[in-house]
């Protein structure tokens, strides 16, 4: 299902609504109230005004780690840098999966955080937003999808097709600026072993996720995140399909 709202006032980028996922019983993710954005650019003041007037946003959660915020008093700002560190010698994929895992486990990461902002929103738009990486927004939406108690396949899917039509804009923008340069390097990729790639680990991460903490509302409770907010979540962002 292709998500994507209309793009950003300047640039290219888009933002995606997260918003019609089924979950449980018969109920849907609220659309209009949880949005991700995974550009390569910082957002500038024009997007945040666009957004505001658009779709009413009232948080930006800024998840990067060289985000420039922007000035103004239309939208409240939470910035929660969700650190990377490079590890040599290791895989695409298991440098993937080593910073979920390290978030998940780290005692000083920004991440229960984030849950709780979100939260106690009360399905009030929120934009979690990160320039340059899809892994951090991609971490934090997979933790609130498991949180609504969407199924593990449909959070994979999701993950994926998030990752890889990233990956296909960045391709795209690669070709242009090779042609522009008049040389002929092959660019095409092998999209398969990305997915592939992907899929290992996201899949790695929520079997990790369940083995260690019984899914994403038990890991959520050992941070102390009360009940009565993940309730309050749920509440705000699961709707039947006729509202």
């Amino acid at each position: 299902m292709d998500r994507s709202l209309s793009p950003l006032t300047e640039g290219s980028a888009c933002i995606r609504d997260v918003g019609g996922l089924t979950a449980r019983h018969d109920l849907r993710v609220r659309s209009g109230a949880l949005l991700r954005s995974d550009t390569r650019r910082a957002l500038t003041s024009a997007d945040v005004a666009h957004l505001t007037a658009r779709l009413r946003l009232e948080l930006i959660v800024d998840l990067g780690m060289e985000s420039a915020r922007v000035a103004t008093s239309a939208v409240s700002y939470l910035e929660a840098p969700l650190h990377s560190t490079p590890v040599a010698g290791i895989s695409p994929q298991e440098q993937v999966l080593r910073f979920l895992l390290g978030h998940l486990e780290s005692t000083t990461s920004f991440l229960p955080t984030i849950i709780r902002g979100v939260a106690a929103m009360a399905g009030r738009p929120v934009l979690l937003h990160s320039a340059g990486s899809t892994q951090r927004t991609g971490l934090v939406i997979t933790l609130l999808l498991g949180i609504l108690g969407l199924d593990a396949e449909q959070i994979i899917a999701d993950y994926v097709q998030v990752e890889m039509d990233e990956l296909a804009k960045l391709r795209r923008q690669q070709i242009g600026e090779v042609q522009r340069m008049g040389e002929t390097r092959d660019l095409s990729g092998t999209s398969g072993k990305d997915e592939g790639s992907r899929y290992y680990a996201i899949r790695t991460f929520l079997i990790e996720l369940d083995l260690r903490y019984g899914g994403a509302q038990g890991w959520a409770r050992t941070r102390g995140i009360p009940e009565a907010l993940l309730d309050r979540l749920r509440s705000a962002l699961l709707v039947s399909p006729r509202q």
